[in-house]
């Protein structure tokens, strides 16, 4: 049997995050207040940043640092954030400039990939849906769309609460550890080539569907929040745990 083809209706809508490239660009929360408070203008380039932990251990999923992202902008653009762009300068470029780093060398300010097509492709959506890339389980998650995803990320340029519940299935799961290739035997790492693309997403007509994704997504972030638990944490008491009915964990 033969490899599953990409799909031309999946194309353009999985992406991975970001790949920062210079630890300088990364901000723990207090440091980025600081620079905000010192000059408004610094929020321009100032952006939550997520990475899979936040998304797999954080209870509320919010992103544990910030990051200093001077887009496609040439250096005299960059100088004009003179704040930031001296941390960049400092921190950064001496990285960049090793020998090895050749590729990254030019535009040391900038992403050694921005991922470009990533941030179009979620300009216009009220949210977006994300998982982390290496993980023990495959667990979607809905997150707002102004931040920097980093590159232990997959992103999906999907917003239907229907789409959701699609991705969290079982049928999809199996799918992703068919189609992906693995480290040990326990950690997915999920390709959004093989396993996205190639997904044959069902014509769903009902709303149905959509209110199951959603009443999934609430009920999943209020149980997380009360008993502060991380998604794999959850998840893990989920297969664990001895339940007449399992469903009741979501209830």
């Amino acid at each position: 049997m033969g490899k599953p083809m990409p799909l031309l209706s999946n194309k353009g809508k999985s992406f991975q995050g970001s790949i920062v490239l210079g630890k300088g660009f990364v901000l723990s929360t207090e440091e980025a207040e600081k620079l905000i408070k010192k000059d408004m203008r610094n929020k321009d380039v100032l952006f939550p940043y997520l990475n899979g932990d936040d998304l797999n251990s954080d209870p509320e999923q919010k992103p544990s640092r910030w990051v200093i992202n001077f887009f496609d902008w040439d250096e005299e653009k960059a100088k004009t954030y003179p704040d930031c762009y001296e941390i960049v300068e400092k921190l950064v470029k001496p990285e960049r400039e090793r020998p090895h780093n050749t590729m990254g060398r030019k535009l040391w300010w900038q992403f050694y990939r921005r991922g470009v097509a990533l941030y179009n492709a979620i300009s216009e959506l009220d949210q977006v849906m994300a998982i982390n890339r290496h993980a023990k389980h495959l667990l979607i998650s809905i997150c707002k769309n102004d931040i920097v995803f980093s590159d232990a990320t997959v992103v999906f340029a999907l917003n239907k609460f229907s789409e959701f519940a699609i991705l969290s299935s079982s049928i999809h799961d199996a799918w992703a550890w068919k189609n992906s290739s693995t480290m040990g035997v326990s950690t997915l790492r999920y390709s959004g080539t093989n396993a996205f693309e190639t997904f044959p997403f069902p014509t769903v007509t009902s709303e149905e569907l959509n209110g199951l994704g959603n009443e999934l997504h609430i009920a999943r972030l209020r149980i997380m929040k009360y008993y502060q638990l991380g998604l794999t944490d959850l998840q893990n008491i989920f297969h664990d745990i001895q339940l007449g009915n399992k469903a009741e964990i979501y209830e």
